[in-house]
């Protein structure tokens, strides 16, 4: 062993999956502009030195220590299905497995719309979508161009708390009125 050690600086890490690369409107879900209020208000906590890191730790209540520990741990959490995750992996399990254990309601943060999901899926998931929710359509999708069917769904959609497949936590009902 040398004499010389290193700093101890990068002894905390948590990361966390960039969420704009997987959303095209990031105004449809409501935790997205929770958490990055709350990072901005972390960051204004935090010392801007790393090596200032522990000492200003050993510095707070227990109850700040703990809301940061519940930002970073939320930070780790990464939920997102992506079209390679083919089958359930642990990371999904885990994270379905919090969301249950917090009594998570998806449905609470996120709301579909036109340009961020209904017009990003095919005709026939907008069919199921309908037929699943029972929305009032006044027009045959079948008969629309997409983008119209898109729009048409989403304006039936409005008041009624739906989530697709993936959003869902294990045994959730897929429809419920809106709060």
């Amino acid at each position: 062993m040398s004499g010389a050690q290193e700093p101890r600086t990068g002894w905390l890490r948590a990361s966390s999956e960039n969420l704009e690369r997987h959303v095209e409107v990031m105004e449809d879900c409501t935790a997205h502009a929770a958490l990055a209020k709350e990072a901005e208000r972390w960051g204004d906590h935090l010392p801007g030195d790393a090596a200032d890191l522990f000492g200003w730790c050993l510095a707070q209540p227990q109850d700040v220590l703990l809301d940061l520990l519940a930002f970073l741990a939320a930070q780790s959490v990464n939920a997102v299905e992506t079209k390679h995750d083919h089958t359930k992996t642990a990371r999904l399990d885990h994270a379905s497995d919090l969301a249950e254990a917090l009594s998570f309601d998806m449905a609470q943060h996120w709301t579909p719309s036109v340009e961020g999901f209904y017009g990003r899926v095919s005709k026939a998931t907008l069919l199921h979508i309908v037929t699943e929710t029972r929305a009032p359509m006044q027009v045959s999708i079948s008969e629309l161009k997409k983008k119209d069917a898109a729009r048409y769904v989403a304006k039936a959609m409005q008041g009624i708390a739906w989530l697709p497949a993936p959003f869902r936590m294990t045994g959730a009902e897929p429809v419920r009125a809106a709060a």
